[in-house]
């Protein structure tokens, strides 16, 4: 079942997700759910099968019905607090839209942090032996670097 499917069942059979974002099951109970890759689900049973349910996206169909499943819409937490599920905190849109609920230094620690993983070299060491050498050839070959121009990226940027 596609989420969709799986969100539109949880509601038809009468799961809901309250305004403080708490869980409730079809008897009107509240029910704990469990924390997954930073987002909140629960399961339930249809017939033999189990259903992993995010509960934000059942808060968002509640919210805003069908435009919650349009193409490139994803739920929104507002206060970036994917642990929130409350009814103020939950909105949808792009990804565009959910990285400007970020403020600039939000956005910039994660640009950042994103980029150390794909970061070839390390840009200090680059810097300190060219510093002391003054050499882009030798720089080049100690860091295999292969073009002037990626040097010269990495000793620019370091003095910025």
């Amino acid at each position: 079942m596609v989420t969709s499917e799986r969100i539109k069942y949880a509601y038809s059979v009468g799961y809901r997700v309250n305004k403080m974002g708490e869980i409730i099951n079809p008897k009107g109970e509240k029910i704990k759910g469990f924390f997954k890759e930073n987002c909140n689900f629960f399961n339930l049973r249809n017939g033999e099968e189990f259903l992993t349910i995010k509960v934000s996206k059942l808060q968002a169909y509640q919210k805003f019905g069908e435009e919650s499943f349009k193409d490139k819409i994803i739920v929104r937490h507002l206060n970036q607090n994917s642990m929130d599920n409350s009814f103020e905190n939950i909105a949808i849109g792009t990804r565009s839209d959910s990285m400007f609920d970020q403020t600039p230094e939000q956005r910039l620690a994660r640009s950042k942090h994103t980029t150390s993983f794909v970061t070839k070299y390390n840009h200090d060491e680059v810097y300190a032996f060219y510093s002391q050498c003054k050499s882009y050839k030798k720089t080049m070959d100690k860091f295999n670097i292969g073009s002037k121009g990626t040097l010269n990226f990495i000793l620019k940027k370091y003095k910025e």
